[in-house]
């Protein structure tokens, strides 16, 4: 009887977990705009709730144990800018590549036998050589440099201003998110516990495209110079003919060449639920230098942390046609992570905590733009089905919380607490393949020259991603059982990822 008694004891005291903080677990995603979404103020290694750690250092008389906790979470998300792959500024549109129309273009009069026939661009390229011919006359000969598309091509990739400039699109972006996240949280016994996370947002992307081919015309490739034992006498005022053939043939061609590729380029919004996760935790307080004098050694808990979860996608696929949708959760792909920390809450001063994880992703088919050219990026001609396996998310984080960090000080912020944290993440880069005798995704049949014309090992290489934050929070305790929030999310540094804002509210109380 005494041995059940004590063990009853020891759930008793870990069900204190959840009377007034959850844990807050952190979750990694796969999408660059939001790779760690903010789901409390609160600090999220408070690993067994902060009035289970005064408790126990005996600052807090004990009272009925919780055995649920909620947390109510408005959001609001920002951006207008990011870094693309190589950890350059970059515009919203372009992390991935800036759009290069002139690789669009076909490099023959006939296209019937391709895979993905878009007439449209062989007269598009076809009236681009014969303006481009105008430029010099009936008397002159059109150098070979830009004499059609595939040399036009070279001629672009050849000087590093070029590649930025000469029939590129800047694609400027605001992007926003609000919304709101709820996390449902359990410590059952034992130290064990679940929780439940999820939410409904808007998002919203307005793309304005910048035509930078202007910015070509202030240096000249073809000035008079020695190439290849013969040399080249293209005056600024042909160049400038030959870039402003491309704006009026090409670049003012967008709309059109978007609609004839079947790729939506309006502004995008939608709202949706996010993705669902679960979890299972295990977390345990043990006191250390529990009999140390005064000025011996600090006295502290050390706090050992598990979690093992997953999510599932409820949150609906975008449509792979159009360009600037952003998916509310993983696009259809499901998640399965662990995770494992500590904190050392000293009683006197701080709570210092670390963690680290890794979430990996199930592999999915679908339907999307992939390019057919080495030299297209951007914006692609033809949609087929892949198989995408995501890379794995690898992450880390530090931060400590200081917990009514004006206590005694007889004001209305004795209740006030604070924290700060540092969060990593890593995204590996994806693997894109066509879905052909893919153990991973269900098996589609290509022709020879599908084969032969589809890249979509190309988008590997600006696949994966990583982000730097900084999180931090102020709450308040306006009851026993209640708390108000305000954080934000304040990005640090990145690569080939928004540079997002994020702030937050949280209501959090437990019954």
């Amino acid at each position: 009887m005494k041995k059940w008694s004590s063990f009853y004891k020891i759930c008793l005291v870990v069900l204190l977990a959840s009377t007034h903080s959850l844990s807050g677990t952190d979750v990694t995603t796969l999408n660059n705009n939001d790779p760690l979404p903010v789901y409390t103020t609160q600090y999220p290694y408070a690993l067994l709730g902060i009035n289970e750690n005064e408790y126990i250092k005996s600052k807090h008389k004990t009272q009925k144990p919780s055995h649920m906790g909620v947390t109510i979470t408005p959001f609001y998300q920002r951006s207008r800018c990011g870094r693309n792959t190589c950890g350059e500024k970059a515009e919203l549109g372009d992390l991935q590549g800036q759009w290069n129309m002139l690789a669009l273009l076909n490099d023959t009069a006939n296209t019937n036998s391709l895979p993905c026939s878009v007439p449209i661009l062989t007269t598009i390229g076809n009236n681009l050589n014969t303006e481009i011919g105008l430029v010099f006359g009936a008397s002159s000969a059109v150098p070979s440099e830009v004499s059609s598309i595939g040399n036009l091509l070279e001629t672009q990739q050849s000087q590093t201003l070029l590649q930025k400039t000469l029939g590129y699109f800047n694609v400027e972006g605001r992007y926003n998110k609000r919304g709101v996240r709820f996390v449902l949280e359990s410590v059952v016994c034992g130290g064990f516990g679940f929780s439940v996370k999820s939410g409904i947002s808007n998002i919203s992307f307005c793309p304005t495209f910048v035509d930078q081919t202007s910015g070509a015309t202030a240096y000249n490739p073809l000035a008079p110079k020695y190439i290849d034992g013969a040399t080249t006498n293209v005056s600024s005022t042909s160049w400038q003919g030959v870039t402003q053939a491309i704006t009026n043939n090409v670049m003012s061609q967008l709309k059109n060449i978007a609609h004839a590729i079947d790729l939506d380029i309006c502004p995008y919004r939608k709202t949706d639920m996010e993705d669902l996760y679960g979890e299972l935790f295990w977390r345990h307080p043990f006191q250390m230098n529990k009999k140390a004098h005064a000025g011996e050694w600090p006295k502290f808990l050390f706090i050992p942390m598990f979690v093992i979860g997953g999510s599932l996608n409820v949150a609906k696929s975008t449509a792979p046609n159009v360009a600037f949708a952003i998916p509310a959760g993983n696009n259809g792909h499901n998640s399965w992570y662990v995770r494992g920390g500590l904190s050392l809450d000293f009683y006197e001063t701080v709570n210092f905590s670390f963690a680290a994880g890794y979430t990996a992703f199930n592999s999915k088919k679908y339907k999307r733009a992939v390019p057919s050219d080495l030299y297209q990026s951007g914006i692609f001609p033809c949609q087929v089905d892949i198989c995408r396996k995501p890379g794995s998310n690898y992450d880390c984080s530090i931060g400590f919380n200081s917990y009514h960090f004006l206590a005694g000080s007889d004001s209305p912020l004795d209740s006030l607490s604070f924290y700060f944290q540092y969060r990593y993440m890593s995204h590996q880069k994806d693997t894109f393949s066509l879905a052909q005798d893919s153990s991973s995704c269900n098996a589609t049949t290509y022709t020879a020259a599908q084969l032969a014309l589809f890249m979509p090992g190309q988008l590997d290489c600006v696949s994966g991603f990583s982000v730097q934050v900084f999180n931090i929070g102020f709450n308040y305790d306006i009851s026993p059982n209640m708390l108000l929030g305000f954080g934000a999310q304040i990005p640090y540094k990145r690569k080939g990822a928004f540079r997002s804002t994020t702030y937050a509210g949280s209501f959090e109380f437990t019954f």
